[in-house]
């Protein structure tokens, strides 16, 4: 059997045959690893999921200084309840949740609160930052 491959035997089929086999060897020299991490659909969700993470723990960190603040206003001698409750707060957080809620930690989420509560809503003033993620 003469082709136009200018070979006995040899036909397009099997030309095909050899450059798919060429092509799988280069996949397993590059690695699947690799060739997933190229992914566009998978770098899309990374950025996605980061994107809600980073949300969450900001709505949660506003929350938590809510609740200082307001528990604050309704304590006596304001100074030392706020210190107490934030170090109690500490304690208890830290010991259910972990890492993450130091007394320094908790100040900053009831400044945080403080700062951004004056005036429009928290997803107002968020909407004006393009949180770039790379």
């Amino acid at each position: 059997m003469r082709t136009d491959f200018g070979r006995p035997g040899i036909s397009p089929r099997m030309v095909l045959g050899a450059m798919i086999i060429k092509h799988m060897e280069k996949l397993d020299d590059r690695g699947v690893i690799e060739e997933v991490q190229e992914n566009i659909y998978m770098k899309e969700a990374r950025k996605s999921v980061v994107k809600t993470v980073n949300k969450t723990m900001v709505y949660t960190y506003f929350e938590i200084g809510r609740i200082i603040v307001e528990e604050e206003q309704k304590g006596k001698a304001r100074a030392e309840y706020g210190k107490q409750i934030i170090k109690e707060l500490s304690q208890r957080l830290t010991r259910e949740f972990g890492k993450g809620f130091s007394t320094t930690n908790l100040k900053q989420m009831r400044q945080f609160y403080l700062t951004f509560s004056k005036s429009q809503t928290l997803s107002d003033q968020f909407e004006k930052f393009d949180f770039q993620l790379s």
